[in-house]
């Protein structure tokens, strides 16, 4: 029986690597809502994707002030 695959729900997000200054994190999911079977469509046919990113802390770094006695 031939089954078109589809999306299972996306994992959390990833950790943003940076505090502040801007960086971007990553999501991914699986097809396997259900797999794929007997020759169905793999999920990225239709061109979705199994990763998405997003911009995250860019609030500005505060700045580093150099102090001379």
């Amino acid at each position: 029986l031939k089954v078109d695959g589809s999306w299972g729900d996306w994992m959390p997000w990833t950790t943003c690597p940076v505090s502040c200054g801007g960086d971007a994190q990553t999501r991914t999911r699986k097809c396997d809502n259900p797999q794929p079977a007997d020759g169905g469509a793999d999920c990225i046919v239709d061109g979705s994707t199994n990763t998405e990113s997003r911009r995250c802390n860019e609030n500005p770094c505060p700045g580093k002030h150099l102090f001379e006695n």
